[in-house]
């Protein structure tokens, strides 16, 4: 089961159908260790889920 929909899936039951609805209003984003997501200043237009932070 993709992460995304197990998340949404703990807070509220959703049909496969319903998780391929919700995804299109999603974008994954892979980002560096230590680049940021957003810079003191900038407006913020989006939310973040943090799917994994990579053990170092």
């Amino acid at each position: 089961m993709n992460r995304l929909q197990q998340h949404i899936q703990e807070i509220i039951p959703i049909s496969h159908i319903e998780f391929e609805h919700i995804k299109t209003f999603f974008t994954l984003k892979r980002v560096r260790k230590n680049q940021f997501l957003i810079h003191e200043g900038d407006e913020v237009k989006y939310e973040f889920l943090v799917l994994s932070i990579p053990r170092g």
